[in-house]
């Protein structure tokens, strides 16, 4: 209610913490830093424990490709060329390169770091001038306080970061579509060469009990057009 009152999203979290710190420490609550500041920093918070995530499951990814890639080093199947049958080739080969495909994304993921989680505590326009002579010094100790890097400078008009980050995500979802999908295809009954795990307790289809849906490279393949539209 007092966001839609005041036409401001940050100001009214300002003044709740300003009155919990009394009247004395409270004038100082937001005093020098921006409202982009908190905004980006804490969005970087969030980004980075979502990269975590990420790369965790990233790492589950590869030792289950690698596995596959060991175990069927040497079990044949079909290569295929435009979809056509080509030469043969191994389940093993294609997984490991399934496999340096995601490592290369984890590469990616890893290098650009030190480049997107960063903060910054620059003021309304980005000079520091509101902190004093001890900006720098202020916006390093913060920083290292929150876990995250300091920027050369400024980065309020410059979205890069963000725009380099989320076009490696781009890149990995396009291969995970592409992993899904290819389970898909291979999967289908004129084929048989591939198939996802079928548990106990799962449902293949509610009126025929026969079938083995592949639902959950279905979803992915899903995702992963649904975010390749995004991007674009």
């Amino acid at each position: 209610m007092e966001v839609r009152r005041v036409k401001h999203p940050l100001v009214p979290a300002v003044r709740a913490l300003q009155r919990q710190c009394g009247s004395e420490a409270g004038e100082f609550v937001h005093f020098g830093p921006t409202s982009q500041d908190v905004y980006d920093t804490g969005m970087m918070l969030q980004v980075r424990e979502a990269h975590h995530l990420l790369t965790r499951d990233l790492a589950a990814v590869a030792r289950v490709l690698y596995r596959l890639a060991d175990t069927h080093k040497h079990t044949p199947m079909t290569g295929r060329t435009h979809s056509v049958q080509a030469l043969p080739i191994t389940f093993g080969h294609k997984c490991a390169i399934w496999l340096a495909e995601l490592g290369r994304h984890n590469e990616r993921l890893v290098a650009l770091e030190a480049r997107t989680f960063v903060g910054q505590m620059v003021g309304a326009v980005g000079t520091k001038a509101s902190f004093g002579l001890h900006a720098i010094e202020l916006e390093k100790r913060v920083m290292a306080r929150l876990g995250l890097n300091v920027a050369e400078i400024s980065w309020q008009p410059a979205r890069d970061r963000l725009g380099e980050y989320v076009g490696v995500l781009g890149l990995l979802g396009a291969t995970l579509g592409k992993i899904a999908n290819e389970i898909m295809n291979l999967e289908a009954d004129e084929v048989g060469e591939v198939a996802e795990p079928f548990n106990e307790g799962k449902v293949g289809s509610s009126t025929m009990p026969h079938k083995r849906n592949p639902a959950v490279v279905e979803t992915v393949v899903t995702l992963s057009r649904a975010s390749a539209t995004a991007w674009r």
